[in-house]
């Protein structure tokens, strides 16, 4: 079992802050309430925002009230890894606390170049204190958890899907609809959608969805009027792009 690295800090967040946060909005990795390691330092990522960094193998970070809601069962993260692998494991209460699952980090090319990776966990709803512990280096920016597994909240097959339709294209830019349908039996409180660009394409303008964008990797979740989908029905959200020479349609995955 691995065990403790460092000393515990506080984080920017501050011990027991007051309040909760949304387990279903993009948490920033630095923004943390308390870490344990001598090396983690805060760093700047490839979109001008900050992240975490210098992470080592038995490293963990804390974040208090992670509030979520009736029922978590999918975690993405966006990260950045020149080794082999790295493990995220995600629990709760405590690094030894219960493991909800594990996120196997995959080599994205260099230290700077960022990917959204997701992994299913076991279904988690109320608030509780998360804590990420890790096996080994990896940069973190941002992470963000997901409802809407079809199977009772347990690792499997979303019951959601995704379409994306080209509706205006002009020179160095186009505007896409992303339509989310819930194949299931059962409401849909709150998505996330996640895809990867190809070039040099990027988000000018998003209505509908609340949107991160790390060089080519893109993580948006609904609105706060789009949460929700009933079973057989959809909602939709739209963003422009610009691009040089030509751009690829990209593949969607939404939780």
């Amino acid at each position: 079992m691995i065990g403790p690295s460092g000393p515990q800090q506080p984080g920017p967040g501050g011990p027991g802050a007051p309040g909760s946060r949304s387990a279903f909005t993009n948490i920033e990795a630095e923004q943390y309430n308390q870490v344990n390691s001598s090396t983690i330092q805060t760093i700047g990522t490839a979109n001008g925002g900050s992240g975490l960094g210098y992470i080592e193998n038995g490293d963990y970070v804390t974040y208090s009230n992670i509030d979520f809601g009736s029922g978590a069962n999918r975690f993405t993260a966006l990260v950045a890894s020149d080794v082999p692998s790295t493990n995220i494991e995600i629990r709760l209460n405590g690094p030894y606390g219960t493991l909800l699952g594990t996120l196997q980090v995959d080599p994205t090319g260099g230290w700077n170049n960022y990917t959204n990776q997701s992994t299913t966990i076991n279904n988690v709803s109320g608030v509780h204190d998360l804590v990420l512990r890790f096996t080994g280096p990896v940069n973190i920016d941002s992470f963000v958890f997901g409802a809407g597994g079809g199977n009772g909240g347990q690792p499997g097959q979303s019951q959601l899907s995704a379409t994306v339709e080209e509706t205006v294209q002009w020179g160095g830019g186009a505007t896409l609809v992303v339509t989310i349908v819930n194949n299931g039996t059962t409401p849909v409180d709150d998505w996330t959608a996640s895809w990867n660009f190809a070039g040099n394409t990027r988000i000018t303008e998003c209505w509908g969805a609340q949107y991160i964008q790390s060089g080519s990797s893109v993580v948006a979740r609904n609105d706060n009027y789009n949460g929700r989908i009933e079973p057989g029905g959809s909602v939709y959200f739209v963003f422009n792009i610009s691009y040089s020479g030509s751009y690829i349609m990209p593949t969607i995955t939404v939780q």
